[in-house]
């Protein structure tokens, strides 16, 4: 079974490759929903830690402001 490293790997080269994810994923040996599915994964994935980082740096600039005014 492969791990979530070796699946956003392969999303990429798919992405690369250019093309469609039925040409790939039967180059390569798997389904295309799988693909889809794990593209959709890794993104939400990098979209929550953007989101993480940015709410931890929003804080952290709060912080900082508030004690400026006081």
């Amino acid at each position: 079974m492969a791990t979530k490293v070796e699946w956003a790997e392969r999303v990429q080269r798919w992405e690369q490759s250019g093309l469609s994810a039925e040409k790939f994923a039967r180059r390569e040996g798997y389904k295309p929903k799988q693909l889809y599915w794990w593209r959709w994964k890794t993104a939400l994935g990098v979209a929550r830690d953007y989101f993480a980082q940015a709410s931890v740096s929003n804080s952290s600039s709060r912080s900082s402001t508030t004690a400026t005014y006081r």
